[in-house]
């Protein structure tokens, strides 16, 4: 599909929500590929808030995947970090709108001939998607695919931010050039806390409920929902939090759930490794990790020298190949929200003179992680940088 044909079905999305201006306000697109199509709208709600929402819809043929895929996402809402779904009161898509408003849909799925038409484009279910009877043949249709609705993150992924980090890093704007210690541990445990989210599910009986910090429950056995792309395309970046310690100096990080939400099969008896089966098919996963790239080389030298080395080497232990050697989840949980609470700018400041240079600490103070992440996220490259001609944070 060209970028014709998602600009045109974006537009037969709007034209549903243009129908209520007083309520919804369309913003345009929020990203495509792979089997989805996502678009970003402000909805003004009745207590005068608003609030910004991410319809994604099927394209070809997924239509039963991303049904699937719904169904799977109940299951694990009401964590704070992984994207949630919403709900939409009297939801325009659910209505019908004259043919002549939204154009044709044969470019969609209704008689393309694809297998989503063939189920939907006539006969009794057709008349149901369409809102007629197959007897009065009146010229208007809801919306005929299935969507999911979900919050808006607004800061983009991860992917954006790191190529920011490292243009800003080789026009010499970080200290170190290098985040700080303090934002890696926060961000680690955000995708820990993920991680947990999708073992130990939060249940939501409303799902525009108040969402919660995922905890491991030790007396109930982890589930078997398991991410085969936590790659940093499928990682957000939301909002800072001032009321959550972890989150008061740094973003929140969410992780997207696409069709990678995967159940694991039990070993089989003949002891085989255990197999994987993807939502939209049947797979095996095989991964390659590249762990050895921030360990020193064989002659001690370090190419992260700055970089905490009890960091540095969980994170070696989370990529290992074998899975008996990687850390169990509940303990890395509490491995990791330990060093996040305890190692302040004061643990940095202790320990200054260990490194060839006072930026080493200066980098871990509030004020000092407040300027570089507020310029990463929201100034462009190159921002101005006050520590550029301070030589006395240089000073060990």
């Amino acid at each position: 599909m060209n970028s014709d044909q998602y600009a045109r079905q974006r537009d037969q999305i709007r034209t549903y929500f243009d129908q209520e201006p007083t309520r919804f306000e369309w913003i345009g697109s929020a990203g495509s590929g792979g089997y989805g199509i996502c678009s970003a709208l402000k909805e003004f709600l009745p207590d005068g808030k608003e609030r910004k929402l991410v319809i994604k819809r099927a394209i070809g043929g997924e239509s039963a995947a991303l049904l699937v895929e719904i169904e799977r996402l109940k299951q694990i809402q009401g964590g704070k970090h992984i994207v949630q779904t919403k709900t939409i009161s009297n939801n325009p898509l659910q209505r019908a709108v004259p043919l002549e408003s939204v154009g044709a849909f044969s470019d969609m799925t209704l008689g393309s001939g694809d297998e989503s038409s063939r189920s939907e484009g006539s006969g009794p279910l057709s008349a149901i998607l369409s809102g007629r009877s197959a007897s009065s043949g009146q010229s208007t249709m809801a919306y005929p695919k299935p969507l999911i609705i979900m919050e808006f993150i607004g800061n983009g992924v991860l992917s954006d931010f790191i190529d920011k980090a490292g243009k800003a890093r080789d026009l010499d704007l970080m200290l170190c050039r290098s985040l700080p210690n303090r934002v890696l541990w926060r961000f680690f445990f955000c995708l820990v806390r993920a991680c947990v989210g999708m073992a130990w599910p939060n249940q939501l009986n409303d799902p525009d409920g108040e969402r919660l910090l995922e905890e491991p429950r030790h007396e109930v056995e982890p589930g078997d929902f398991t991410h085969t792309d936590l790659s940093i395309e499928n990682v957000m970046l939301g909002n800072i939090i001032h009321t959550e310690l972890e989150h008061t100096t740094t973003p929140i990080l969410k992780i997207m759930i696409n069709l990678i939400l995967l159940e694991t099969y039990p070993t089989s008896p003949d002891g085989s490794s255990r197999g994987y089966s993807r939502i939209s098919g049947d797979d095996e996963y095989h991964y390659d990790t590249d762990a050895s790239a921030i360990l020193p080389d064989d002659e001690g030298k370090n190419p992260f020298p700055y970089l905490d080395d009890d960091l540095r080497d969980k994170i070696c232990e989370c990529m290992a190949v074998d899975e008996e050697d990687r850390p169990e989840l509940a303990g890395l949980f509490d491995y990791v929200k330990d060093k996040v609470l305890s190692r302040g700018a004061e643990y940095w400041f202790e320990r200054r003179h260990q490194y060839d240079t006072g930026a080493a600490y200066w980098r871990e103070t509030e004020i000092h992680m407040e300027w570089l992440l507020q310029s990463l996220l929201f100034e462009p490259v190159p921002f101005p940088n006050p520590y550029a001609k301070d030589d006395s944070l240089m000073k060990a």
